[in-house]
């Protein structure tokens, strides 16, 4: 398996790249720093869970960094434990409770003062889910449509009377 030759985004060093954009070493020190933020996350199960700010601090690790680990999954279970403060009211919320940087009652105030919908990504899901199956039932029916226009032309269906 072969990668590309680059810099790396932490040191500028040169190495081929095979899956992160951080050389061997770096990489490793990235791994090492989420290990011990992610048990860091899973001890302040005992306190109720800690702060994106305040873990972000204590770790010296980007809020964004912690973030991108929340979307790609890495946190697992220790993503109970994560609070941000709502940047509206400043409620603590885990996240279950939250959407994007809010509490869910102000997001959905927000979204109404805005006279925005909001959906859950399952119904997003659902809603593409069924837009592609109508989308497919269509050209179904326009297939089948040709093919009776085609065998009606040369001849290999009776012609109604």
């Amino acid at each position: 398996m072969s990668g590309q030759i680059i810099n790396c985004k932490k040191c500028n060093k040169v190495f081929q790249q095979v899956r992160l954009p951080y050389c061997p070493d770096c990489a490793k020190a990235e791994e090492d720093k989420f290990s011990v933020m992610y048990r860091t996350l899973q001890k302040s199960a005992a306190t109720g869970g800690i702060l994106l700010d305040d873990l972000s601090a204590q770790m010296e690790i980007a809020p964004e960094d912690i973030e991108r680990y929340f979307v790609e999954g890495r946190l697992g279970t220790a993503a109970a434990f994560l609070m941000i403060e709502c940047q509206a009211c400043g409620e603590r919320c885990g996240v279950n409770q939250r959407s994007g940087r809010f509490c869910r009652p102000c997001g959905e105030s927000t979204a109404n003062e805005a006279q925005v919908d909001i959906y859950s990504v399952r119904e997003l899901n659902q809603r593409d889910a069924s837009e592609q199956m109508r989308q497919q039932q269509e050209a179904l029916l326009r297939q089948n449509q040709a093919r009776r226009a085609v065998n009606y032309r040369f001849g290999n269906s009776v012609k109604p009377r």
